[in-house]
């Protein structure tokens, strides 16, 4: 698998929080309980069954549920690989998604190097699918996670 996080810092398009998220009453949008960047970090195909072996977390296996739908988190919150399986909600919170708010589930696969406190790395059907757009040229977006069960 290409990681392509490096690739984000050559962006000359920005993004930001969406400002549904600084108003209060009607269509106000309310953040999960951490916040960062998701930047798309991995091939556009989703990982095969068995392709997450060579990841950080080493799965011989994953559910056919997140094979397009799996993420990269820092080393604070990957916790020495205890993190791993785990489910996150993912929460697009930037003013470039197309439905800013909009949420999917993902599974922690791998450890993001480059991440910074509670910023991860988003496999790219799951950020286009967040998103609502493609990945290209803006492959940054303001999130917001939290930990869920994999149901």
């Amino acid at each position: 698998m290409q990681n392509l996080f490096g690739n984000s810092t050559n962006s000359t398009h920005s993004y930001g929080v969406a400002p549904q998220f600084n108003q209060t009453g009607p269509g106000a949008l309310t953040r999960l309980n951490y916040t960062g960047t998701g930047t798309v970090g991995y091939d556009q195909a989703p990982i095969a069954s068995s392709g997450a072996v060579s990841l950080s977390c080493g799965f011989g296996y994953i559910d056919a549920a997140f094979q397009a739908a799996y993420i990269g988190i820092g080393s604070a919150y990957y916790n020495r690989g205890y993190s791993c399986g785990r489910c996150v909600q993912l929460q697009c919170d930037d003013i470039t998604c197309a439905h800013p708010g909009a949420q999917g589930v993902a599974q922690i696969v791998d450890m993001c190097g480059e991440c910074q406190d509670a910023d991860i790395t988003i496999a790219t059907p799951l950020f286009e699918s967040l998103a609502g757009r493609p990945s290209n040229p803006t492959p940054s977006i303001a999130v917001s996670w939290q930990f869920v069960d994999c149901r």
